[in-house]
Parts: C-alpha cells; structure tokens; sequence
C-alpha cells in the first residue's frame, strides 16, 4: 500500500495491483475512485461516504479500504491546532467505515 498526500487535506491510496487510485474527500464526504490508463487517471466512480472522512487506509490482500470518520459539534465550538482550527468531535461518535469491492 501507498499512501500519498497530494495536496493539504487531501490523501490517497495507490493499489498497485489492479492500478485503481482512492482519494478520500473528508471536506465534501466521499471517496473518488479513478484507474490508471497510461499516464493518466480516469475517475470511475465517486462514492458517499461521512463528512470529514479522510484517514484513508487499503488492506491490499482484499483490497478494503477503511476510512475513519466523526461527527462533529454543531454549536462552533473548536479547537486550535497548530496553524489550523478544527470543530470539536462528538463524543462517542468516532466510526471506521469499510468500503468492499463488488
């Protein structure tokens, strides 16, 4: 597994072995999906996942991906990381979601 990020906020996983590229998009809440043809990508399908889910990961033996994702505290309520400010995480409300091949 490969695991890129390409822009801020951005992350993707590479299988190498069917040349499909996953790009989980926490800020919009889905998960493109594009395979490798040449030297490029085309986007096959994009998926509905949860807002703010973008901790991505594939388990490349059954090509699983996992994607870990919160609810988020509606009252603005936030927390000063770094350089950046995040809304603060329901209690209880972390979940993995697994996105399965067909």
């Amino acid at each position: 597994m490969q695991l890129y990020q390409l822009v801020k906020g951005l992350l993707v996983v590479f299988d190498a072995s069917n040349g499909a590229i996953f790009s989980s998009n926490g800020a919009d809440g889905n998960l493109t999906i594009a395979y490798q043809n040449g030297q490029s990508f085309e986007v096959a399908q994009t998926l509905s996942t949860q807002k703010g889910a973008r901790t991505i990961a594939i388990d490349s033996s059954t090509h699983k991906l996992y994607l870990v994702a919160a609810t988020f505290q509606k009252d603005n309520s936030v927390k000063k990381q770094s350089s950046h400010i995040r809304p603060t995480i329901v209690p209880g409300s972390v979940s993995l979601l697994v996105v399965a091949p067909q």
